[in-house]
């Protein structure tokens, strides 16, 4: 019976979701590319907090924490910051 009543609400369980403008009254931290990978780290937690938050279903969540990665993080810097972990 669950999986009917998740396939007839989008696979979203119930809950109807968020909009753009709940989501921004969660007050998401800006990203300002500056500080390297731990601090694109700790931004991406907060980030995942906020969408928690937001109560938004699982089929708006978009996952870019890769691209984010690869955009602002060196490879060279991960492998510094593995090193030394």
């Amino acid at each position: 019976m669950n999986n009917n009543i998740n396939n007839a609400n989008n696979g979203n369980g119930g809950n109807n979701g968020c909009s753009y403008k709940t989501f921004l009254a969660c007050n998401p931290l800006v990203y300002d590319g500056k500080g390297g990978a731990i601090a694109l780290t700790r931004w991406i937690e907060k980030i995942k907090s906020v969408i928690d938050n937001s109560e938004c279903a699982e089929n708006q969540k978009v996952e870019f924490k890769a691209l984010l990665v690869e955009e602002f993080c060196p490879s060279n810097e991960i492998e510094k910051l593995e090193s030394e972990f």
